[in-house]
């Protein structure tokens, strides 16, 4: 019996420690801005966009430019110097719907 009155006195011991550390201040914090935002067609930047090229004729490190909001795939191909970007219309302007918010940027990753 005696056995049993410790068992149940040290499981609400550790059960009211538990809850006595879950207040305490110091713990995860909640951000104050979210953590992502919808990317619209004119941002604080200008107009423009950060656009990162890999792969194909990129080479392995890959090519970085920034470019305006209108920029065709076509005319950004020209620029990293990629001939053949299967799979994208030269034609058609970047789709920022895939872009991240890095280093205070919209950011645009392409692999080809």
């Amino acid at each position: 019996m005696r056995a049993r009155l410790c068992a149940l006195a040290a499981a609400a011991l550790s059960v009211g420690v538990a809850a006595a550390v879950t207040m305490l201040p110091g713990g995860p914090q909640a951000y104050p801005d979210p953590l992502c935002a919808p990317v619209s067609a004119r941002a604080e930047n200008g107009g423009t966009v950060e656009v990162v090229v890999r792969g194909g004729q990129a080479g392995a490190g890959g090519a970085r430019f920034t470019v305006p909001y209108d920029c065709t795939y076509g005319e950004l191909f020209a620029l990293a110097g990629v001939e053949d970007a299967a799979g994208y219309d030269p034609a058609a302007p970047l789709s920022r719907a895939d872009a991240v918010f890095a280093e205070g940027r919209y950011v645009l990753y392409i692999v080809i």
